[in-house]
């Protein structure tokens, strides 16, 4: 390994001489260009040729053109597409009611313009604080709330909290795609690997499928039993993320309520039970990403 010093260069800026070897086994020369990253480590990563290339911000597409209308517009929500312009000429009413429809579960994404022949998508986000913590939080008092609302039989609040899930769940993909070879923002989200982002991504998603069973106990005679086991299950997973409850406990109290509800023939109880196992895989999730970050750390 070769070591170079660090110069002073004027009053404002610090220099170091490259290898010569590095210099000629690239082809380059006096006042070529060379590229500078910063890498997970903090390391700095210099680059021959051309600058890698960005991903895109915007995009143009047909709305007759795409086939799955609540697809396409989830992949460009997710891969950090800001602008999304969509030629609505010659597309049936259907597709464009579609395009509103998917928006209201697209945290951030609303239409900026619109006329008779096209619609106009941005993410107005951008310079609002939301880290991966924040939608964690607001997803577990929105399940709180939900099982709450079950109680009371408030059809339409739940629906209405299970749509806001949804959008959050999209919003924390989001901010995961963003993490991926961007040191900055995965040490601004606590993620301390990308290995991180894997059982992350799991875990949201599981938050979710949560919310989903929550939302399908509306019609299915829920009892008062029923919401003293979810919002059980509730605190003890919250209690599980800010580490006022430890693995054991928290493991033991939900396969307490797995065990209550093992031989439940009824839809609501089932529906319990499989809540209790969503939260159990959301704590092991949970587990291997702090041994992951304990033994794996790559800051």
């Amino acid at each position: 390994m070769e070591t170079r010093k660090i110069q002073s260069v004027g009053n404002r800026s610090f220099s170091v001489c490259l290898p010569k070897s590095w210099v000629t086994e690239n082809n380059l020369s006096q006042h070529d260009t060379v590229f500078i990253e910063r890498g997970k480590r903090n390391e700095i990563i210099l680059r021959s040729g051309e600058p890698p290339a960005k991903r895109p911000s915007s995009l143009t597409a047909s709305l007759r053109e795409i086939d799955d209308v609540t697809e396409f517009l989830v992949f460009c929500y997710v891969r950090n597409i800001d602008n999304v312009t969509l030629s609505t000429t010659g597309s049936p009413y259907e597709k464009v009611a579609q395009v509103k429809k998917t928006l209201k579960y697209l945290d951030g994404y609303d239409i900026t313009a619109e006329d008779e022949n096209r619609l106009v998508i941005s993410f107005l986000f951008r310079d609002v604080n939301i880290n991966l913590g924040n939608i964690e939080q607001r997803m577990m008092y929105l399940l709180r709330h939900m099982a709450e609302s079950l109680q009371r039989k408030d059809k339409e609040t739940v629906e209405d909290i299970e749509t806001n899930i949804d959008r959050l769940y999209h919003l924390s993909k989001r901010i995961l795609f963003s993490c991926l070879g961007n040191a900055e923002i995965m040490k601004l989200n606590d993620v301390n690997s990308e290995g991180d982002l894997f059982f992350l991504n799991l875990i949201f998603k599981k938050i979710e499928n949560i919310g989903d069973n929550m939302h399908t106990m509306i019609n299915f005679g829920t009892r008062p039993r029923h919401v003293r086991s979810i919002l059980t299950l509730i605190e003890l997973i919250s209690g599980f993320f800010t580490r006022k409850r430890g693995s054991l406990e928290v493991k033991n109290g939900i396969r307490n309520i797995m065990k209550m509800y093992s031989e439940d023939r009824d839809r609501a109880g089932i529906a319990v039970h499989k809540i209790a196992e969503l939260c159990m895989d959301i704590t092991e999730n949970t587990i291997s990403m702090r041994f992951d970050t304990k033994y794996c750390k790559e800051f």
